[in-house]
């Protein structure tokens, strides 16, 4: 190869990185985590395998492009993957641990590459990098999903089985799983919790909580107050009766303490005949 055809070659695999890890985000919060690694496992085989097997340039150029959208997606989607399954009090270690084997791979690569980096040999380490994407591809078929993705997309209740098979069948997960943004109506239909129902505003504290679908009973007394300051039977509340009109206010005519006659009685007497 010249100078040209091997900076394509180099920088191709840089491109492809690109593509997909701009996608991954999105692709991952669609269709979930464990269906784009498995999907992402044929590009890490399927791409090394067009490399050790490319007959020319171009060949080998695009199988480092589909290489490349592979390393892109998995430097996205897996870390997210390991931090949702990882334990609480373990979530650092096994953030830390992924970039230790990235840089493990990276080794590897590097030794294959001292002993093999004569004639054909390329090929090779090429082809080692297509069987562990098909390991890969093996084991994730028994994996399952991540559990918060399958409780914020499918079913909680499925994602809380999912994260025993992880954690094991005598692990407490109620703590784990309190958090979630979702709850199970035993039909398998996911609906949001009346713990996000009934939360404050918190950006504004003094603001009331959200009603939830059926009311506990301590939202009856603000409700009460509310339909009593304006006068309004309640809806939510059949039985309640609005209060009785206020009694009137008292008229002029009333009798002063002094004279025992009213104010009208007394003008009366001034203007009739009798009094001039």
């Amino acid at each position: 190869m010249d100078a040209n055809q091997l900076g394509l070659v180099s920088s191709i695999f840089t491109l492809g990185g690109l593509f997909g890890a701009l996608a991954a985000g999105s692709l991952s919060a669609r269709y979930g985590r464990l269906r784009v690694m498995r999907i992402n496992t044929l590009l890490l085989a399927c791409g090394p395998l067009a490399e050790a097997l490319a007959p020319n340039i171009g060949a080998l150029a695009f199988g480092r492009f589909i290489s490349g959208l592979g390393a892109g997606v998995s430097v996205v989607v897996v870390p997210i993957y390991i931090s949702e399954i990882s334990p609480p009090s373990e979530k650092g270690f096994f953030g830390a641990f992924t970039q230790i084997m990235t840089n493990m791979g990276i080794f590897t690569t590097q030794v294959l590459g001292y002993f093999l980096s004569r004639g054909s040999l390329w090929r090779i380490i090429l082809a080692v990098a297509g069987v562990i994407g098909v390991v890969q591809f093996l084991a994730l078929m028994g994996a399952v999903d991540s559990p918060k993705w399958t409780a914020e997309n499918k079913n909680p209740r499925q994602a809380k089985l999912d994260l025993l098979k992880i954690r094991g069948e005598a692990v407490n997960v109620e703590e784990e799983t309190a958090g979630w943004d979702g709850a199970d109506d035993g039909d398998g239909k996911y609906t949001k919790s009346r713990a996000h129902n009934t939360a404050p505003c918190l950006d504004n504290p003094a603001r009331p909580p959200y009603l939830p679908r059926h009311p506990p009973a301590i939202y009856i007394p603000r409700l009460t107050k509310y339909t009593q300051k304006n006068n309004k039977p309640s809806s939510l509340h059949p039985t309640h009766k609005a209060p009785p009109a206020p009694a009137p206010a008292p008229t002029n005519n009333h009798r002063s303490p002094s004279s025992g006659f009213s104010r009208r009685q007394r003008t009366a007497a001034r203007s009739s005949p009798s009094s001039s």
